[in-house]
């Protein structure tokens, strides 16, 4: 049996009174969603752990089968490899936000994300600040703009380190938090470089935006300069297991964000491109469910990821995600049904307030369909009808095993064919 693996980016969300005390998934009409999982399984996941809210890159190898505390890379290394930018070993790459900065050095945080300016805006400032400050004391720097307001930044120097903290808060109204090296890593002397070179490296570039025409023009319009650049994630090479390696599974993704594909890259899954999927609210999603029911002709799995929820949810916007719940499970029900020969799993990475456009540790509502699983009497997907599911409480690393177990392709425990012990059969 092959199988379906949706991730529904920040879908999980708490009650809001804007829908009335309830969920966006609670208020949306999503009759195909609510068939799976009556007609399935159903329960909730913390993907990383108990009350700890998830990033994205975190949760993801967790709910692929990886330790996001040991087999992780870091985030920026995931999102350099979703825009196809190469890092070299020695090189550090991060996460960038453009943002918009108030006051003297260290500038208050007005919007982390400066109004999630254009990718032309985006790439015009990041070659602006490239010819401008592409070296500080032999450290070599170079900036990317890659979807909407995010970026990707990639330093080099003689040594270099990622034990380092970020320069991003995660909140407005604080100031740029200085970078500095992490209490008790071997490198300490390394990171506390690295973290020394980064800090002048942002406060040259607030100095360099400050006074570009984009922004003088921004701020005579009444709209947010783009002033500051927010980096997290610090990443490095690190070879990983693959995908199929671990799990006897050929699998595609089909995802429209860089960290996403970055991810699935760093596994070793095939991209799948599909014309429209952007990683944005306005994303093809008829193209993707379309592209996803013609991929499970050639491939095993398919990671299917939608961004869409959770830009909605960060911006505070309950209402338009309740419309995205309503549209993404109208084209899921143009090209899927029940009764197909198809394990389908259907989950949040994690659960994004769309009252405090956080991520939070609350748990996430799963489903899993096929024509054989011992169906529960959870009649609708939303967090509270999850938590009355058969499958209780689980965590992202059992997520994997269960697919396993539900294709029929798990083995059994103690067999040992070939030189390796496979948690998949060699032969089904």
């Amino acid at each position: 049996m092959k199988s379906l693996l949706i991730i529904l980016d920040g879908g999980s969300d708490r009650p809001n009174r804007l829908l009335k005390g309830k969920t966006p998934l609670q208020s949306a009409n999503k009759p195909f969603l609510d068939s799976l999982s009556k007609q399935g399984i159903n329960g909730l996941c913390y993907t990383i752990d108990v009350g700890i809210p998830p990033d994205s890159a975190g949760a993801h190898l967790s709910i692929f089968g990886y330790d996001p505390w040991v087999e992780n890379p870091g985030r920026g290394l995931f999102e350099s490899l979703g825009y196809n930018i190469h890092v070299s070993e020695g090189e550090v790459a991060f996460r960038v936000n453009f943002a918009t900065g108030r006051g003297d050095w260290p500038p208050t945080i007005v919007d982390r994300r400066a109004g999630r300016i254009s990718e032309t805006i985006g790439k015009t400032l990041a070659e602006y600040i490239n010819s401008k400050i592409g070296e500080i004391d032999g450290w070599q720097f170079k900036l990317y703009s890659t979807l909407e307001h995010r970026g990707v930044l990639i330093i080099s120097g003689s040594k270099t380190s990622k034990n380092i903290s970020d320069s991003d808060p995660k909140v407005k109204g604080a100031h740029i938090q200085q970078i500095k090296p992490l209490r008790g890593v071997k490198d300490y002397d390394v990171a506390t470089q690295t973290a020394k070179i980064l800090n002048k490296y942002l406060k040259e570039v607030w100095r360099v935006l400050s006074t570009h025409r984009i922004n003088l023009e921004r701020s005579k319009r009444g709209e947010l300069p783009v002033n500051l650049i927010l980096i997290r994630g610090p990443g490095k090479p690190m070879k990983l297991e693959k995908f199929s390696e671990r799990w006897g599974f050929r699998i595609g993704c089909i995802a429209g964000g860089p960290l996403y594909k970055g991810v699935a890259k760093a596994l070793g899954m095939d991209i799948i491109d599909v014309v429209g999927a952007t990683g944005t609210i306005n994303t093809n999603l008829d193209a993707k469910f379309r592209n996803a029911a013609e991929a499970l002709k050639t491939y095993d799995m398919i990671f299917l990821h939608i961004k869409a929820l959770d830009v909605a949810s960060h911006d505070k916007q309950p209402l338009l995600k309740k419309e995205l719940l309503e549209r993404i499970d109208n084209a899921f029900s143009k090209y899927f049904s029940i009764g197909e020969d198809l394990m389908i799993t259907v989950l949040p990475d994690h659960t994004t307030s769309s009252t405090s456009g956080h991520h939070t540790g609350d748990p996430v509502p799963m489903l899993m369909y096929s024509p054989t699983v011992r169906k529960d009497e959870v009649m609708r997907y939303d967090e509270f009808e999850a938590a009355k599911g058969s499958l209780h409480i689980l965590k992202g690393r059992d997520i994997m095993p269960l697919i396993l177990n539900y294709t029929d392709k798990a083995e059994e425990f103690g067999t040992v064919i070939g030189e390796l012990k496979k948690r998949y059969k060699l032969f089904h």
